[in-house]
């Protein structure tokens, strides 16, 4: 018998290629992998809201916000419940990642509200809000405020709690038009 056993000679050949397809597929991978960038994308919301002051029959409202707030979006659209009425809507995200948004809009109807707040009810637990009414979505917890005045619905709306929002909404100022 021969000192060549060819069933050696088949493993130790099956166990190359396996480590070179291995190699191979290391090799593409180290290539091709990129760190996942922030989810969150921040946006210049000036630019859309002076836009939108020039469109909009009211004034549109931008907060002054605390370092480390990123804009996540600025658009002035219709939404599925605003009836084709254009609607100003301004995210943030805060450093401790809360969200929170101004939403304006010429639609006064219960359907536009309830979309922007996601389904809430009345807040018992909020704090007096002279002008607005407070609501909180059962389904997620956000908390929102409503005011309704002379034809136009502001809602200021977020995962912040009751002082936070406050704080934001007695923030906002007319975005200012060049």
């Amino acid at each position: 018998m021969s000192g060549n056993n060819p069933l050696r000679k088949t493993a130790r050949d099956m166990a190359l290629s396996m480590g070179l397809i291995a190699g191979i597929i290391a090799l593409v991978l180290l290539v091709t992998w990129r760190p996942q960038p922030d989810p969150v994308r921040a946006v210049d919301p000036l630019p859309v809201a002076q836009q939108a002051s020039l469109a909009a029959e009211y004034p549109i409202l931008l907060p002054a916000v605390l370092p480390g707030w990123r804009a996540t979006s600025a658009r002035f659209e219709p939404t599925a419940e605003s009836d084709e009425i254009p609607v100003w809507f301004n995210g943030w995200v805060t450093p401790d990642e809360h969200f929170v948004a101004t939403v304006q809009s010429a639609n006064t109807t219960q359907s536009f509200v309830e979309e922007m707040t996601i389904d809430a009810v009345s807040a018992d637990d909020a704090p007096d809000t002279p002008g607005w009414d407070a609501y909180v979505s059962p389904g997620n917890g956000q908390r929102s405020l409503v005011r309704e005045t002379d034809g136009v619905t502001t809602i200021v709306t977020g995962s912040l709690d009751w002082a936070g929002l406050i704080a934001y909404r007695d923030s906002l100022e007319p975005a200012a038009v060049p």
